[in-house]
């Protein structure tokens, strides 16, 4: 009996320990293939102040060297990465606030606000386990209640399959073990602080290598784009969702807790945005008024024009350096000569 009470208990042990052995020595933003690759980097050069967080809109739009040759001494690097989601990003970014001593050296911080959006397929992955906690739980839950009444039970298995490294452990072991097998780091970071050249992308068949090769017409979509978003800046309503208000309401937390870190947040609209009314969310956030126009087709006609477009979601490598060059022009006028 006592035999089998020690191999029991030997069992309980060693299941506990595969499981939570990972988790203390992986840093959170492990199951980010493009964190993971970016972040090191980062931690490494103290001199980086500013950082650009998002999805691939973030990757493919913003060079850091050409911001910072407009600002004057601003030292950004670019973490977005294809397929980030606005929540992911969301968490990331309060993981690396609840890193303070990371924090020290960072003085702006821009991130990308996307629609949140709900996908059954994504909380049976990885990606949308592996930042799950209690807290994000209740948020997600919260925000896709009133959307999706099925969210809040997908949610919760998601949550408890992530407690038990169901469909993560596996990874998780390969990360910390073996990070270079998983990592494809000429997929996340190329050559200009984080800044992924589109092209390079393509050829490196991260985004839609096959379609383009036939001949597909990425633009298709971009004029239902336009419109959307245009009528989302001429209706002028200051109304949003029940669903949006915890959205804002968490996004605003973020950007006090930074401001007493000295870190200053800036909210930047996803470009070519749909589904949700940006604009009127903007106008719930911290100093949302300061970005909120450079996704306006009325005043930047040129980020829906199909010359500056790699598809309908995203810009080519001349409409990335112009969007560049706004964000900087506008940080100055904000923040004045540095």
């Amino acid at each position: 009996m006592v035999s089998f009470l020690f191999r029991l208990l030997f069992f309980l042990i060693l299941v506990v320990g595969t499981i939570t052995v990972p988790r203390l020595l992986l840093p959170a933003y492990w199951g980010n293939e493009g964190h993971a690759v970016k972040m090191p980097y980062v931690e490494s050069h103290e001199h980086i102040n500013t950082l650009f967080i998002g999805s691939s809109r973030t990757q493919f739009h913003i060079d850091p060297l050409l911001f910072d040759s407009v600002t004057g001494k601003t030292k950004s690097f670019n973490l977005g990465y294809s397929s980030t989601r606005g929540e992911e990003s969301m968490f990331f970014l309060e993981g690396l606030l609840a890193q303070k001593d990371f924090l020290k050296n960072i003085d702006y911080i821009f991130l990308e606000v996307r629609p949140l959006f709900y996908d059954e397929q994504l909380y049976k992955n990885l990606r949308g386990k592996y930042q799950l906690n209690r807290d994000r739980l209740l948020f997600l839950q919260s925000y896709f209640q009133p959307i999706n009444e099925f969210a809040t039970k997908d949610l919760s298995k998601a949550y408890v399959e992530s407690l038990l490294g169901i469909g993560m452990l596996r990874e998780e072991w390969i990360q910390l073990l073996f990070p270079s097998v998983r990592l494809n780091k000429s997929i996340a970071f190329f050559e200009r602080r984080g800044f992924a050249n589109r092209k390079k992308a393509i050829e490196s068949d991260q985004i839609n290598s096959n379609l383009v090769a036939a001949g597909v017409d990425f633009t298709d979509n971009l004029d239902n784009r336009r419109v959307f978003a245009l009528n989302c800046y001429e209706a002028d309503t200051e109304t949003i969702s029940t669903s949006d208000s915890f959205y804002v309401a968490r996004l605003n937390a973020l950007y006090g807790d930074l401001s007493k870190e000295g870190v200053t947040l800036y909210f930047i609209p996803t470009l070519r945005f749909e589904n949700t009314n940006l604009p009127s969310l903007f106008k719930k956030l911290h100093q949302g008024d300061l970005y909120v126009e450079t996704s306006n087709p009325s005043r930047y006609p040129d980020f829906y024009n199909p010359e500056f477009s790699g598809d309908a979601a995203h810009l080519n490598l001349q409409g990335a350096r112009q969007y560049s060059i706004l964000l900087a022009e506008l940080f100055l006028s904000i923040n004045g000569p540095l």
